[in-house]
Formats: C-alpha cells, sequence, structure tokens
C-alpha cells in the first residue's frame, strides 16, 4: 500500500473525468442526417442546423463572449468544418457539461464510453425547441432557425431540464 501512494499508483484507480468541451461534444454526437431520393434539401437545413449547434457549443465555452473573433477546427468524423463566429450568447451559466447531462443523463463521459452512440437528430420543425432522449442518448434539434433562435431555444430546454435529474 506504501508503495502504490509513494508512487501514485493510486490514480489508475480512481476515475477523473475530462472536462466537458465543445470539441468534446461535437466528436461525440453523431448527426443523422436525411437521406435517400428528396433528402438534398432537408440534408442543407440540417447542416446548417449542425454549424448553429458548433458555433453555440463554441460560444457557451465563452470563447466569444468579449466579441473576439476566434476560428476553431472541428472534426466530424470524416470531414471538417471551420467555425468562425462572433456571437455571444444571453446571461447563462449553462456550461457543455450541462448539454452533455441534458442528452445522456451523465455529467461526464463514463470511463468506458456511452452504450450507444449519442446523436443528433433533426426535427423539420421551426416552431419546436430542442429536446432530448436520455434512454436512446439522442437530442432532437429543430431545423430552419438561425443561430441567435436556436441559441435561445437550447438555453430555455437546458433551464427547463436542468432539474430531471435531480431527485
Amino acid at each position: 500500500m506504501d508503495l502504490i501512494r509513494e508512487h501514485h499508483l493510486w490514480q489508475l484507480f480512481i476515475y477523473s473525468p475530462a472536462e466537458v468541451t465543445s470539441a468534446t461534444l461535437l466528436q461525440l454526437f453523431k448527426p443523422v442526417y436525411a437521406t435517400g431520393p428528396g433528402s438534398r434539401d432537408k440534408k442543407a437545413f440540417e447542416q446548417e442546423t449542425m454549424r448553429n449547434f458548433a458555433r453555440f457549443l463554441t460560444a457557451l465555452e465563452g470563447n466569444y463572449s468579449l466579441g473576439w473573433q476566434h476560428a476553431i477546427r472541428i472534426w466530424f468524423f470524416a470531414y471538417s468544418v471551420l467555425v468562425i463566429s462572433e456571437h455571444s450568447l444571453p446571461e447563462s451559466n449553462a456550461t457543455c457539461g450541462d448539454i452533455l447531462q441534458f442528452v445522456t443523463g451523465s455529467h461526464a463521459e463514463p470511463p468506458m464510453g456511452f452504450p450507444n452512440q449519442p446523436k443528433v437528430q433533426f426535427v423539420h420543425d421551426s416552431d419546436r425547441y430542442p429536446s432530448a432522449s436520455t434512454c436512446s442518448l439522442v437530442l432532437y434539434l429543430p431545423t430552419g432557425i438561425n443561430f441567435e433562435q436556436l441559441a435561445e431555444r437550447m438555453l430555455v430546454s437546458l433551464a427547463n431540464g436542468a432539474t430531471f435529474s435531480v431527485m
């Protein structure tokens, strides 16, 4: 036991979750785009929504809160997207960890990963608010809305879903 303490080997036996960042979430969540005949227009809306979601996550981290122009390259599986934005968000205490908890019910990624790949599915209804299914690890995002609308609605959804895990 003294050997374990002396060489700090105890850290091997204790899980210490990494900070949840926008890049973490964008690598973790797999977007499910429309496929099949006639899906070209839907897919374009879905890709725009995903770009706005990436901007929202980056703004949530505070990278744009001072009005600085900041560029971040985010890797979406087989391709990359350069996100450049000067957007800031309304006053909020929300974090990227809150997004993960909203979708999965967990504030951090489990040591062995999630049982299923978390996904982003798109709802083609511009009147909807973002919602999630914690059982199937799916975030539902409405299409056909701009960045400001998505950010506002996402913050409302987070605020209203914040007590879900509190018993």
